[in-house]
């Protein structure tokens, strides 16, 4: 049946797309001409020995179309194309390559749904596995499977960091309420408040919360019944392995886009005019990517450099996807590494990996940030009486 048939059919317009069997982005053009501009999310389902081994060249290919949610793995029909068993241990090698192209593209993995609807403990443990594994989520083939995967992720992370921890800072999972998360039958890292907690640690609600020093937004009494704002993390603040989600989130407008172009000098004409990118492949205005840069170190000041002295450097910028006029930019940064300085025992450096993503939680734009960060006691706010 032609896709625009079964499109002309549907009630709505879908939220996003699962496309079966994928092995080339090129059906997706036939999507695009029944659907129109612009597309909806896709998830590609991987069912043959082919699709695992274009996979990484085609996910490229198929993220110009549309915001890619992830990518998940086939069952039966992956078997057969294998010629091996359909069973955890003889696909055990393409779970293995399919997570492996999931991560280089910062996208999460969805695990092939349980078929025996009746065995939990079958379920539980599946789960479990492919959890130990990497795979951010699990597909389900009934409501009633969704907490015991989600049990089953929560049963394997124990005494160590779930899989959504250990992914902090990628930003290619799906979000809460993403629609690869509710179809897939939930995140097999848990929750985002139990993903950021450590084993030992107090989470959010917990009586025993760190001290507030290490909160971003505090404030100090200056007089009587007179209290002054107080944002920013001192160099002791900063751990390894911390993540920061920078709200609030910005949606781009054709004015942002237009403005920083040409307040900037940037003659490109995909930046702002219409007739021109109409005829590229994105179809349309692109924004300019030192803004979506500049965008992203501001989101992430009041969590990052608050208390900076300076800025040391950015290294490794990728672009990663277009961000198009009306998209909604969020970003977040992850803590790689601090160390005392060399040259100012009252300061410290601190490198960060800030990561922006779209509404759909597509990465768009990552990069590292090192910065020379100030101690406590020695910032400049008694000294400017800020």
């Amino acid at each position: 049946m032609p896709i625009s048939t079964v499109l002309a059919a549907a009630p709505r317009r879908p939220e996003f797309l699962i496309i079966p069997k994928f092995e080339s982005h090129v059906p997706v053009r036939r999507v695009r001409r029944a659907l129109g501009e612009p597309l909806p999310p896709l998830l590609p389902l991987v069912e043959s020995a082919r699709g695992l081994l274009d996979l990484d060249r085609e996910l490229a290919e198929l993220a110009r179309f549309a915001p890619v949610l992830g990518v998940m793995l086939g069952g039966h029909d992956l078997a057969t194309s294998l010629g091996c068993a359909f069973g955890f241990e003889p696909l055990l090698l393409a779970r293995q390559w399919l997570r492996l192209v999931a991560a280089a593209h910062e996208l999460p993995a969805v695990d092939v749904p349980h078929l025996a609807l009746q065995d939990e403990a079958g379920l539980r443990e599946e789960t479990a596995r492919v959890a130990a594994l990497g795979f951010e989520a699990k597909a389900a083939i009934h409501p009633a499977q969704v907490p015991i995967i989600q049990g089953g992720a929560h049963a394997k992370r124990g005494g160590g960091r779930g899989v959504e921890a250990d992914r902090r800072g990628r930003g290619g999972r799906p979000r809460r309420g993403d629609p690869a998360r509710r179809e897939a039958g939930g995140s097999a890292g848990g929750a985002r408040g139990e993903a950021h907690a450590r084993p030992g640690e107090p989470t959010a609600s917990s009586p025993d919360q760190p001290e507030v020093a290490r909160m971003v937004h505090n404030v100090k009494q200056v007089g009587e019944r007179r209290y002054r704002e107080h944002f920013g993390r001192y160099f002791e603040d900063f751990e390894v392995g911390d993540v920061y989600e920078h709200r609030p989130g910005r949606t781009i407008t054709e004015a942002d886009n237009v403005w920083f172009t040409l307040l900037t000098m940037n003659t490109h004409p995909m930046h702002f005019d219409q007739e021109y990118a109409r005829h590229s492949e994105f179809g349309r205005c692109i924004v300019c990517s030192p803004l979506t840069v500049a965008l992203m170190v501001g989101m992430s000041v009041t969590d990052v450099s608050q208390k900076a002295i300076a800025n040391l450097g950015w290294t490794d910028i990728r672009l990663t996807h277009p961000l198009f006029v009306g998209d909604t930019l969020y970003a977040e940064s992850e803590v790689l590494e601090k160390r005392e300085s060399r040259s100012r025992p009252n300061a410290g450096i601190v490198t960060v990996r800030t990561t922006g993503m779209n509404q759909h939680g597509v990465v768009v734009c990552t990069f590292h940030r090192t910065m020379l960060i100030a101690k406590r006691g020695f910032d400049l706010e008694e000294k400017a009486r800020y």
